[in-house]
């Protein structure tokens, strides 16, 4: 199968002279491609190869309309972005591979942390485990949130919400341990210290 000629090559019945002075028009930058600069440039290579004969922009027009530079110029240069386009889609998703393996391998370490954080491996004093827990999820929610975002995904996890109401005659177990607690004890729960510098090291 015969390769498809692409409209900034050489064409089909194009001399090599007119296809020259196309390729002096097709690499002009493209705010400043035009005509006149196109013939600017063929005539100071004219001189610079010593010939004293000079292109007039009637001739250039006419070999411009009749092999039609504007538009095969135009086609070069979408295909250039759209060149770049892919290039750049391919490169994003070289990183993003690589993004993807680090969240995934942070999100593990994290949380064996929360694991050995909620077994208390290391004996920490209830407060100092109530901040290392607040920072912890907070790390969490950022990798997981970066994690979805890498893989795609919406970084807002939607809520739903269900309207019931239950009503009960009976005590809820366990609520009778809300009210034993000290205001004591109710401070130390609110009053998180900063004991979880050594903890955020780790992370």
């Amino acid at each position: 199968m015969a390769k498809q000629v692409q409209s900034w090559e050489r064409q089909k019945g194009e001399s090599a002279k007119a296809y020259y002075r196309f390729k002096v028009f097709l690499e002009l930058p493209p705010d400043k491609r035009t005509l006149e600069k196109a013939l600017e440039e063929i005539n100071k290579n004219q001189q610079d190869s010593g010939s004293p004969k000079e292109v007039s922009l009637s001739s250039i027009k006419t070999m411009s309309t009749k092999w039609s530079w504007i538009e095969r110029a135009a086609l070069y240069d979408s295909n250039l972005i759209v060149q770049e386009m892919e290039e750049n889609d391919k490169e994003f998703k070289r990183t993003n591979k690589n993004f993807i393996k680090v969240f995934k391998e942070s999100l593990d370490f994290a949380d064996d942390l929360l694991r050995q954080l909620m077994a208390n491996v290391n004996d920490n004093a209830l407060s100092t485990r109530i901040n290392m827990f607040n920072t912890l999820m907070n790390v969490l929610d950022t990798l997981y949130r970066n994690y979805r975002l890498a893989c795609g995904r919406s970084t807002q996890i939607r809520e739903t919400t269900v309207d019931a109401s239950v009503e009960a005659d009976v005590d809820i177990v366990g609520e009778e341990n809300i009210h034993e607690l000290t205001q004591d004890d109710l401070e130390l729960i609110l009053s998180a210290n900063d004991d979880a510098e050594d903890f955020t090291d780790n992370l």
